[in-house]
């Protein structure tokens, strides 16, 4: 049965919020990613336009766009819910 590497065991939750980090930025928890990522500045996100509020998610691979700031805080929290990996399925 295929096993995880020991370091994705140790730090499975990674902050994906693009341009942030010149290192990718690991958490034992759930709880430890969301505290960090409420650190990021969420207005500082890529808009549209200026004049357009429309909001691209910053996480990495998403391009998924909000029509408010608080729309995109709710979406990140999903990333932040995501499981940091695939379940292994049982034979």
């Amino acid at each position: 049965m295929p096993t995880m590497p020991e370091s994705a065991n140790q730090m499975p939750f990674v902050c994906k919020w693009l341009y942030s980090h010149p290192e990718p930025q690991q958490f034992k928890t759930q709880e430890e990613l969301k505290n960090h990522i409420n650190k990021h500045d969420i207005n500082s996100c890529n808009r549209l336009s200026l004049e357009d509020p429309i909001y691209i998610c910053p996480w990495e691979g998403c391009n998924k766009r909000q029509s408010s700031i608080i729309k995109l805080e709710e979406h990140l929290y999903r990333h932040i819910r995501q499981r940091p990996f695939k379940a292994i399925p049982k034979k």
